[in-house]
């Protein structure tokens, strides 16, 4: 999964591996565009930002009636635009994305890409 912050790319599958955890500086009542982009060929994935709620405005680089959710399904190839409010205290939120799977003892990639979000 990539995700642009702050117009800079983050890759959730090499970031923790390779950088540390990735950690995004916003301010109490700032809000922030991200694009989430999943770079996957055949996984969906699930995404979000703990105890946030996301705003989506766009998908595949097309305005959508904006809604606000939890979570966001972001399908292979494709971009989700969202706001993210930082609307609650000042402290450490963790971005979170998981691949989607169904079927039983079915081998698939289990990672989980995880970025961290600081209000100050």
């Amino acid at each position: 999964m990539l995700s642009l912050l702050k117009g800079n790319l983050v890759i959730f599958s090499d970031a923790p591996a390779k950088l540390g955890t990735t950690k995004l500086t916003v301010n109490k009542g700032d809000t922030v565009l991200l694009r989430v982009i999943n770079a996957s060929l055949n996984q969906q994935l699930f995404f979000s930002i703990a105890n946030h709620k996301l705003t989506v405005v766009a998908t595949d680089a097309v305005y959508a009636k904006q809604f606000t959710t939890n979570v966001i399904m972001v399908g292979p190839g494709q971009t989700t635009d969202i706001l993210l409010t930082a609307d609650q205290q000042p402290g450490r939120y963790y971005m979170a994305a998981r691949a989607y799977a169904t079927a039983q003892n079915a081998p698939y990639d289990n990672s989980v890409g995880i970025i961290m979000t600081k209000h100050s």
